[in-house]
């Protein structure tokens, strides 16, 4: 039932499927695996590249750890905060994640262009590569859309596709750092791009479960 306000009043909470763990355990192991996938990328690349070129991918990792973190993670929060007291009343507002996007997509638009009005400045960071600079634009609203979804489905429980996109994010970034270096490439814009393109491929995988996580 779905009033006006686009809070929808379930008739019951629905229950769990296949595949759709509830349990820390499986967000334990998430973390984990992502953290080792980003570790090993990081030696990878830092044997690849040697020290100039792993030193500029450093500072793009820093950038985004740092300002995607500060960014996007209270998002991800305040969203897993409101479905919860959602689930609780056994309301449901169906634009809280809409609402939540186009915020974030502001405030990532918002750092860009600071990137780009302090050009100079930004490529310090980055060892001069115009093509990290373009990785970092490229990440931001990525890691933006990503946290958003990752609030909607702490929000739900479904830990078990939460933990599903971690893992796809350092396994993507991973594999295809073994595809780089496996063609013999040791250009750090390659390096960098799979930055740029990890957190949406791991949104994406985080709106399928999503949609699949929602009640008819």
């Amino acid at each position: 039932m779905r009033r006006r306000d686009g809070i929808r009043r379930p008739d019951s909470e629905p229950s769990a499927q296949p595949g759709h763990q509830r349990s820390p355990l499986v967000l334990v192991v998430g973390l984990g695996v992502q953290a080792a996938t980003t570790y090993a990328f990081l030696v990878l690349a830092g044997r690849t590249l040697g020290p100039a070129g792993f030193g500029a991918l450093s500072g793009l990792y820093v950038l985004l750890t740092s300002i995607a973190t500060g960014l996007c993670q209270p998002l991800e929060q305040e969203i897993t905060r409101r479905r919860g007291v959602e689930r609780a009343r056994s309301t449901y507002d169906a634009r809280l994640l809409a609402r939540a996007l186009r915020l974030g997509a502001i405030s990532a638009a918002g750092v860009v262009a600071l990137a780009l009005v302090g050009f100079p400045v930004t490529l310090q960071f980055l060892g001069e590569s115009t093509a990290l600079l373009a990785s970092l634009c490229l990440a931001l609203p990525g890691y933006a859309v990503w946290f958003c979804v990752r609030g909607e489905l702490a929000g739900r429980r479904e830990l078990g596709w939460y933990a599903v996109q971690l893992v796809v994010e350092g396994v993507f970034r991973l594999a295809g750092a073994a595809v780089v270096v496996a063609l013999g490439v040791e250009d750090v814009a390659w390096f960098g791009l799979l930055f740029g393109l990890s957190p949406w491929i791991a949104a994406a995988v985080g709106f399928v479960g999503r949609h699949r996580s929602v009640p008819p």
